[in-house]
């Protein structure tokens, strides 16, 4: 009886991101999705952002969750596949270029004055503030009109309370910019 040797396996799998497209824009959190096929079988799929293993998959649908959020923004992003079949040879999809949307809006709190305080002469307000991106400006409103813009920290600025008159009540709030162009209102003091 003669019995034959198996062919070895010598072909590739073949493997490509199909989400996100080439070129378009993501934010939050990405689903990463590849197909893969081998004249067997696929054993596994590695996805790859910036050449850095983000996540293996075993299993149909290939899935990768890719959190974006504290990347900066319109940073640019190479995603690509790897597929392996059960001889470990290895297939490499064509890398899909992303661009990172900051759609996250900046934090803003007023810190001082204290709301419902009485203040008079020269009071200075205070704001906390950040994002992802970098804060760009926060503006200081006093009842809807802006008093001032500051670009650097600390968030603060002068009201002169003179101006305004005596034992009267006001609306104090800020509005908080980042690079992206999110604007955020914070809470109001009174």
């Amino acid at each position: 009886m003669i019995y034959k040797q198996p062919f070895a396996d010598t072909i590739s799998p073949t493997t490509s991101v199909i989400s996100p497209f080439d070129g378009t824009n993501v934010s939050g959190v990405v689903n990463v999705i590849a197909e893969a096929s081998d004249n067997r079988a696929v054993s596994r799929v590695e996805f790859y952002v910036d050449g850095n293993l983000l996540y293996t998959s075993t299993t149909t649908p290939y899935i990768a969750v890719w959190d974006t959020t504290t990347l900066a923004h319109n940073s640019v992003h190479s995603l690509s596949t790897k597929a392996y079949d059960s001889a470990n040879n290895e297939g490499t999809s064509e890398t899909v270029t992303v661009i990172v949307e900051d759609l996250i809006s900046p934090i803003i709190s007023i810190m001082h004055p204290e709301d419902y305080s009485t203040v008079s002469g020269i009071a200075n307000i205070r704001a906390a503030a950040s994002d992802v991106s970098g804060i760009t400006k926060v503006e200081f409103f006093v009842d809807d009109y802006l008093l001032g813009t500051t670009t650097t920290l600390p968030y603060s600025i002068d009201c002169d309370t003179d101006a305004l008159m005596h034992n009267s009540t006001h609306i104090i709030y800020a509005k908080a910019y980042d690079a992206a162009e999110n604007i955020t209102t914070s809470n109001s003091i009174t």
